[in-house]
């Protein structure tokens, strides 16, 4: 039994399904059976963030140990509150120099960073940062797709900036909440040291994907 790592903190559609996918097929590393387990944002799981009326599927011991037993049935997302738990979703590695998962929602979480400090102050981090309205835009899409939201763009927007100046983290839609980086990244910062934290760009990852 092993446990990550490496970490792919974010953001929320900068690319990260696309990494995971290409660094799956590599020998020497192992990823988590569920790309993001969003297993270290304490703060998100007491706000609902994850709850189950967004689909998000509550894993126990022996369903992740299941999942790292059959790694075909990899599932996009899923909350695994339990360590134990969490720990079994890295049970089929076999000395795999990397370990990762790639929660998109640690990045903009509050708890994070400092908890993946805690349990794995030697892991490393990645980050990539795409530009925020293009990355809003490409949310709100795939929210509508999804069937979470029906009203207009700027609606939407407008509703999240009344939850933020009323103190509240939404829901439903982190369209301004999930672009505003440079908080985000100090915590990882603080935590983790620069040697320690990658940083790339959307952009860049769109030109040369394999470099």
């Amino acid at each position: 039994m092993t446990r990550p790592n490496f970490f792919v903190v974010g953001a929320m559609k900068a690319g990260t399904t696309a990494i995971a996918a290409a660094l799956a097929r590599h020998p020497e590393v192992q990823l988590c059976p569920v790309k993001e387990p969003n297993h270290f944002c304490s703060d998100l799981h007491a706000e609902g963030f994850f709850a189950a009326d967004k689909g998000f599927v509550a894993l126990d011991c022996s369903e992740a140990a299941e999942l790292a037993r059959r790694p075909e049935r990899r599932l996009h997302s899923a909350l695994v509150t339990d360590p134990q738990a969490y720990e079994a979703l890295f049970g089929a590695w076999r000395g795999q120099h990397a370990v990762g998962e790639f929660s998109t929602s640690y990045l903009f979480s509050r708890d994070a960073a400092r908890k993946i400090g805690e349990s794995l102050g030697d892991a490393r981090i990645i980050a990539v940062l795409r530009n925020p309205l293009d990355r809003a835009v490409s949310e709100y899409l795939m929210n509508r797709t999804i069937g979470y939201r029906t009203e207009a763009f700027d609606v939407e927007v407008r509703k999240e900036l009344s939850l933020i100046a009323a103190g509240e983290v939404p829901r439903l839609g982190t369209y301004v909440t999930a672009g505003l980086y440079a908080n985000q990244v100090a915590r990882y910062l603080e935590v983790f040291g620069r040697e320690r934290v990658l940083l790339l760009l959307y952009d860049d990852l769109q030109r040369d994907f394999a470099g």
